[in-house]
């Protein structure tokens, strides 16, 4: 169906992982990433979601945190949700600042 002016999108949203291999959330949901770091287009909100994977292998995994770090530079408003906010700790973003996770 073609879209009209109005249901016209009023944003993009899309998954990116560090390659295009499906990644197993909570409870065995299978989750397709739509980018890949190599070909992900430019964001203007970029939001780092948590959970055991970010706190438990993410924030290990220095390719995802350089490119968390490179992003930064490009998108108008970062974010985190939950224990997201563990990796932007690890790169230093949060330094000096009061922040609050679940």
């Amino acid at each position: 169906m073609a879209e009209t002016n109005d249901h016209k999108k009023s944003c993009n949203v899309f998954l990116v992982a560090e390659n295009l291999s499906s990644v197993k959330a909570r409870n065995g949901l299978m989750v397709l990433p739509n980018f890949d770091y190599a070909n992900c287009p430019l964001m203007d909100i970029f939001i780092v979601p948590g959970g055991y994977g970010a706190e438990a292998y993410e924030i290990k995994n220095q390719t995802t945190l350089s490119w968390i770090k490179a992003k930064y530079l490009e998108v108008k408003h970062l974010a985190s949700i939950c224990t997201g906010a563990f990796l932007l700790a690890e790169i230093g973003f949060l330094d000096g600042l009061d922040v609050t996770t679940h």
